[in-house]
């Protein structure tokens, strides 16, 4: 799997600069969990912690400037956590 991580964050490196920042809401739509869930696998200390996540940056320099994710980096965890799942569900037939 940290093979297919890999070949997704070089695509992703290799491709034209046509990603976007989006905002939590969007990131919950599309990883399709709630907020809780969601800050929940960004925090080390929680059970539900996942190192796969990505993280969110600032867009400036302020306590209170907004976080957001890069589109691909959310779409690039949600399909790893799909393969994952479609792996494991795989090993058990």
């Amino acid at each position: 799997m940290l093979e297919r991580l890999e070949t997704i964050y070089r695509a992703v490196q290799q491709a034209p600069i046509l990603d976007q920042a989006i905002r939590l809401p969007e990131v919950l739509t599309i990883a399709g969990v709630s907020k809780s869930t969601w800050y929940a696998r960004l925090n080390p200390r929680s059970p539900s912690y996942d190192p796969r996540a990505p993280r969110p940056f600032k867009l400036g320099t302020s306590d209170r400037s907004p976080s957001v994710w890069w589109r691909s980096a959310v779409a690039a965890y949600v399909q790893a956590c799909a393969d994952a799942c479609a792996t494991y569900e795989g090993g058990n037939a």
